[in-house]
């Protein structure tokens, strides 16, 4: 399992990918919230005057997390992420309900602070994607 261990502490509002590798590493890809605004800004954020910023809003109106191509309540080109209600299944923009077609779902493992990606097959499955939570530090620390 390459978890790529990474720094960071409870009052950091940043949100760390897996090639994180330190305050000093390479590869750094981070994900930062933004502390005025429910969003969360990409890896290409460069602060308030930056610019190829990517956001990821929180849409207050419902149990949605929007993609950077939101563009309003109105807007085209949304990219939705659903929070499934009846399980611990964060569902991509491709979910078409409980019997729909292209379906990507995103488990929760409940014995570990796992993000299981749709690759999981079960914990006895192969082609297992799992991302890792500090459960110490506000830091998404790696994936296997």
């Amino acid at each position: 399992m390459l978890i790529r261990q990474s720094t960071g502490g409870p009052d950091t509002p940043v949100l760390v990918g897996p090639e994180y590798t330190g305050s000093g590493g390479t590869g750094i890809r981070r994900f930062w919230w933004n502390r005025n605004t429910p969003v969360l800004v990409g890896p290409e954020y460069a602060g308030s005057g930056g610019t190829r910023i990517r956001r990821f809003l929180w849409d207050q109106n419902t149990p949605v997390l929007v993609g950077p191509e939101y563009a309003g309540s109105c807007g085209t080109r949304i990219r939705r992420f659903w929070w499934d209600q009846n399980t611990p299944v964060l569902v991509e923009t491709e979910y078409a309900g409980s019997g729909g077609t292209g379906i990507r779902r995103f488990w929760w493992d409940r014995n570990t602070p796992v993000l299981v990606g749709p690759e999981y097959a079960g914990s006895c499955g192969t082609r297992k994607r799992r991302s890792w939570w500090d459960r110490n530090t506000l830091v998404l620390v790696g994936y296997a």
